[in-house]
Formats: C-alpha cells, sequence, structure tokens
C-alpha cells in the first residue's frame, strides 16, 4: 500500500472510534415504573363528600374513626381498583376495608356496594 492510501483506513477508524464515545457524567436515570399506588389526597370538597356518602350509607362506617383513616380506607381501595381488581375482589376488599367493632366482618354486601361507590365517585373517579 502507498502511504497516502494507508491514511484513509486510519482515519476512517479514528473517527468512527470517537463517534462512540458519550457526552453523558451522570448514571442513567432510572426507568419509570407504572404500578399501583395510593393515590393522592382528594381536594376538601371530595373529602367531605366522601365522608358525607360514607355516613349516609350507615353512621357507624365513619363512627369514631379518625377523619384520615376513612380516607386512606378508600384510597386503598383505588389501588386496587388501578390494579385491575375484578368486582367481586373489589367488594371483598371493601368488606376487609370497613370493619369496626360492632362489625368486624364489615356492614354487609349490599352496605359494601354503595361504600365501593362512593370511593368510585369521590375519590378515584377514573377507576
Amino acid at each position: 500500500m502507498k502511504p497516502p492510501m494507508l491514511m484513509i483506513p486510519v482515519l476512517f477508524a479514528l473517527v468512527m472510534l470517537s463517534a462512540c464515545g458519550s457526552d453523558e457524567t451522570g448514571p442513567p436515570p432510572a426507568p419509570v415504573i407504572d404500578m399501583p399506588s395510593i393515590r393522592p389526597d382528594p381536594d376538601s370538597i371530595a373529602h367531605a363528600k366522601y365522608s358525607e356518602a360514607l355516613n349516609a350509607i350507615d353512621p357507624e362506617i365513619v363512627g369514631d374513626m379518625p377523619v384520615d383513616e376513612g380516607l386512606n380506607r378508600g384510597r386503598a381501595l383505588c389501588t386496587a381498583m388501578k390494579g385491575s381488581a375484578d368486582y367481586a375482589e373489589l367488594l371483598e376488599l371493601t368488606r376487609k376495608q370497613f370493619t369496626d367493632p360492632g362489625h368486624p366482618n364489615g356492614f354487609g354486601p349490599a352496605k359494601n356496594m354503595l361504600i365501593l361507590h362512593a370511593v368510585r365517585q369521590y375519590l378515584c373517579p377514573a377507576s
């Protein structure tokens, strides 16, 4: 090979190697994982309407429960709804979430359906 002909492959190799570098200096970003999670708190109007709906279904549902506890129980159901639980599973979760000393096994199927409807309407309407 003549010297000028040898320069072309060498220059080509140098150009290709320089293209392999990266200007990024930090670690790669963490992947975004779309998993069910606790929904954010609803606004105060939705929270009040949700509490009123539970009280209208049965005053004992709210009873002496701390204000945030009823909200957290409903938000947990929102998480299950986002996780694609079927209706029977959601009713069972409602039965387990909404208990009190006078109703250790929940408030019954009819009230569980109404509770679930209130959760959907006021806490997680997109579910």
